[in-house]
């Protein structure tokens, strides 16, 4: 059965047929580890492109809450104030007798709502008071 193993022919055959086969099949790994180192590059960048678009939507997020908070605490203060000046305009309005000075003061108070939009358009502060 083995008998002619010695003959350099059937090795030069064997040799033919089995190269290109090798050499078909390290091409193929090449290619898989190419495309393999690939896929995690890709995935690599996408990872970090997420994470840095993250960071800017977390940074976003706390700019829009510190608006927020000053915006809050601005409208409490200066609807405060506001609304003192209002209710002191009328006291003294109430007890003023000259008619002038009443006037003035009634007209000054009127602008209270005028101020109070103003304040409300102007910190761009979105949800309602």
């Amino acid at each position: 059965m083995w008998e002619g193993i010695d003959d350099p022919m059937i090795w030069i055959i064997v040799a033919a047929f089995t190269m290109p086969l090798l050499l078909i099949a390290l091409l193929i790994w090449f290619f898989l580890s190419y495309q393999k180192k690939k896929y995690e590059y890709e995935v690599e960048k996408k990872d970090a492109l997420v994470r840095e678009q993250a960071l800017i939507i977390e940074q976003q997020n706390a700019i829009q809450m510190e608006r927020n908070r000053i915006a809050s605490e601005m409208h409490d203060e200066l609807g405060s104030g506001l609304t003192s000046i209002k209710y002191l305009s009328d006291s003294v309005c109430a007890r003023s007798k000259d008619e002038t000075i009443s006037a003035d003061i009634k007209n000054s108070g009127t602008q209270y709502p005028s101020g109070d939009q103003y304040v409300r358009n102007h910190l761009g502060y979105e949800q309602p008071f």
